[in-house]
């Protein structure tokens, strides 16, 4: 059985009277970061405008290991791909570890974990929203933007293509105050707090036209497997394995040694007979207000 392991960054920030201030600072995040490998050669970023993902080096116990940090600042989305040498191959049982940290507040709207066969490869991630970055579609699902109704296969093309996600949501998406910011904001109208779901992002299934002639239109995102109330944004490391069992066509998944849950996942979604996909970690963070 194959393992690959890597540890992910993400820095935590708050807002106190309009500034943006962080709480943990990176040298705590990497200073306490559990021991972790060279990437080197396994990982790149996107190859998309604006993409924010670095890989960066950390020495540890006088070994050299990287962090993947995906955004480090406001309004950016990152994604950190797999290279040719690192696909996840779908006929083998397969393990994946890693380590994530969220920060002690949630800035960000969290990350998916994402298997995809996009023609694009390295390129892939969802489609911007008209005029600015879309928090709830995590750089993979798809894009709510539409002023009128519309159908959910619409919004599924514009997320990544031939593509399973295991999103790690630390916002809340529900309409915002009161329900008066819906359009782009309401993905997440059935979590109540930070969650853990599995879902296909390009699948028109995935998306639920809400609203109508008295309210505004909306898409709710509907979540597999979800596993809702995760104090994610709390500061620590948090360990997350998925383990793949070819035999039986499912994914499991367990955070921090808490309950494995289990979903299957129909290969056909990347295509006939695929073997190999690429992985890898979408992230988006919006302005902070």
């Amino acid at each position: 059985m194959k393992e690959v392991r890597f540890w992910g960054l993400l820095l935590g920030l708050f807002v106190c009277l309009g500034a943006v201030i962080p709480l943990v600072s990176k040298a705590d995040v990497l200073d306490t970061a559990p021991a972790g490998l060279n990437l080197e050669g396994l990982f790149e970023p996107g190859k998309f405008d604006r993409n924010s993902a670095t890989m960066q080096t950390v020495s540890k116990n006088g070994h050299s290991q990287h962090v993947i940090e995906l955004t480090n600042d406001d309004n950016q989305v990152g994604a950190m791909w797999s290279t040719p040498v690192n696909r996840f191959n779908m006929r083998v049982d397969n393990q994946v570890s890693m380590w994530v940290n969220f920060g002690d507040k949630a800035v960000g709207e969290g990350l998916a974990v994402v298997l995809q066969n996009y023609p694009r490869k390295m390129s892939a991630i969802s489609r911007y929203g008209k005029k600015s970055i879309i928090g709830e579609n995590l750089g993979v699902y798809g894009t709510d933007t539409y002023t009128r109704r519309t159908a959910p296969a619409t919004i599924a093309k514009t997320a990544i293509q031939k593509s399973w996600a295991l999103e790690l949501d630390t916002k809340v998406n529900d309409g915002g105050f009161w329900g008066l910011y819906p359009r782009g904001n309401s993905f997440d109208e059935k979590p109540k707090k930070m969650h853990m779901a599995a879902s296909y992002p390009a699948s028109p299934d995935t998306y639920t036209q809400r609203g109508g002639l008295t309210s505004s239109s909306r898409f709710e995102q509907n979540h597999g497997s979800i596993a809702d109330k995760l104090p994610l944004a709390d500061g620590n490391w948090h360990h997350l394995v998925l383990k793949w069992v070819t035999s039986k066509q499912i994914m499991s998944y367990t955070l921090d040694q808490g309950p494995t849950r289990m979903t299957t996942i129909d290969t056909t979604v990347f295509g006939k007979d695929i073997r190999n996909v690429t992985w890898g970690l979408t992230r988006v963070r919006l302005k902070t207000t």
